[in-house]
């Protein structure tokens, strides 16, 4: 009797096994690696700058698309553990404008990301022109312009590889072959 539970108890794992993979859908809801990473609809980065909001708020939506290529190449770019970025990606769930921001403080300031997440927790409400002052970034300062460029640059990158892989997924509406009737 024992037997023939198990096995029964076997063949209902395997079942389930192969609902789960053959369904890429139920898959993700159920055991997913990493929770999804957040698009905030009314991301407003405050840096009190006007052009570079708009451009971090366009990088923000970029961003968004391609979330691990671009963990990826903030790690390579700002040489940041990519387990630190994931973190404040999936964990803090922090905007990926905020995010661009935070590494490239830490990167430009010679400090740790974690004193500038400190910063951010603290200050976010008031908006990164506040936290980069506090972390020693003057407006109109050559730091702040090299900020500006350099979230400009990573705009650019985002949607050039949106771009590239938009282009490699095969157009939907080309079918090969024909179903149903034909016109004669």
């Amino acid at each position: 009797m024992k037997k023939i539970f198990g096995l029964i108890l076997l063949g209902a794992f395997i079942t389930a096994t192969w609902a789960v993979a053959a369904s890429p859908k139920a898959a993700s809801k159920s055991a997913s690696t990493q929770p999804a990473a957040k698009t905030a609809p009314k991301y407003a980065p405050n840096s009190g700058d006007k052009d570079l909001d708009l451009v971090l708020s366009n990088l923000n939506v970029e961003a968004g698309v391609h979330v691990d290529a671009f963990v990826s190449e903030l790690s390579i770019s700002y040489t940041i553990p990519k387990v630190q970025i994931e973190d404040l990606v999936y964990t803090m769930r922090m905007p990926f404008g905020d995010v661009f921001v935070s590494v490239w403080l830490a990167s430009s300031m010679k400090k740790p990301l974690s004193a500038v997440v400190k910063e951010y927790d603290v200050n976010k409400d008031k908006g990164w022109g506040v936290m980069a002052k506090n972390l020693g970034i003057k407006p109109g300062s050559e730091a702040f312009h090299s900020l500006k460029k350099d979230t400009s640059v990573e705009l650019d990158l985002a949607q050039k590889r949106n771009k590239e892989k938009k282009a490699e997924k095969p157009d939907k509406t080309e079918k090969s072959g024909s179903k149903g009737k034909s016109k004669k």
